[in-house]
């Protein structure tokens, strides 16, 4: 997946865990998401950003919260 240009750095983490949330969405048939991750580069490809997917369990609580 392609990303997004963002340019303050406090939205990394959001904007990742966004992309998580709709990647989990989509690939309803994985059931274990502890080794996904959202990978955010800068510009120069330099890796600025690890961000986890949750387990489908966090993101179906968080959904209700």
């Amino acid at each position: 997946m392609r990303g997004t240009d963002i340019r303050v750095p406090a939205r990394l983490a959001i904007r990742a865990q966004q992309v998580a949330r709709e990647v989990m969405r989509t690939r309803v048939e994985v059931a274990d998401w502890s080794d996904w991750r959202v990978t955010v580069c800068d510009l120069k490809g330099r890796r600025v950003l690890v961000q986890p997917f949750g387990s489908d369990r966090e993101d179906r609580t968080a959904q209700k919260a």
